[in-house]
């Protein structure tokens, strides 16, 4: 099973990368507390800090026993002209991974998601990950233009069932194995 290569935090040109925690709960949540933010979600983040910071630590603890072939990373992004903006997640299930992002309001527009999946695509790479999988809701146009812009491309049909995949979503991939040297 690949490892993230352990750092404190990641830099980009404009983003700061660093594992997610139960202390960015207040600020993520203040990001992310917008109706619009879940629409595409089937509902809103948690309903208070507090329940955001309950599931950060969840998610940090890693998933159950019983799934001993995934690895979850769980990152905020911050950018330098807005602060929090959202967050990066990757479930890596060997040499496959499915990736998910999920950025509020301020940072919409900026091209901040497009950098932050590059980096997370880049790191699955680094690590030896060969397929990059994602879902979207099909109503969901800037979710889908940004896997698009990131080199993912949408499939009929899939050999992985995503873990987020609901009846109905898009599913896209990005194949690593081909670019790798």
């Amino acid at each position: 099973m690949p490892d993230l290569p352990s750092a404190e935090s990641w830099r980009t040109e404009r983003l700061r990368i660093s594992e997610l925690r139960p202390e960015h709960a207040a600020a993520l949540f203040e990001v992310l507390d917008d109706p619009r933010v879940g629409a595409h979600l089937g509902g809103p983040v948690p309903a208070s800090p507090t329940a955001l910071a309950d599931r950060i630590r969840r998610q940090a603890a890693g998933p159950p026993a019983e799934q001993v072939d995934e690895q979850w990373w769980n990152f905020l992004v911050e950018a330098d002209e807005v602060g929090p903006a959202g967050t990066l997640q990757a479930t890596v299930h060997g040499d496959w991974a499915e990736v998910a992002f999920v950025f509020g309001p301020r940072a919409w527009g900026r091209g901040l998601a497009t950098e932050g999946l590059t980096w997370l695509v880049e790191r699955c790479q680094t690590v030896g990950i060969g397929e990059v999988w994602a879902t979207t809701d099909p109503d969901n146009r800037a979710s889908r233009a940004l896997l698009e812009r990131c080199g993912f491309a949408a499939c009929e049909q899939w050999s992985r069932t995503p873990d987020s995949y609901d009846p109905g979503d898009l599913v896209f991939l990005r194949d690593l194995s081909a670019q790798r040297s």
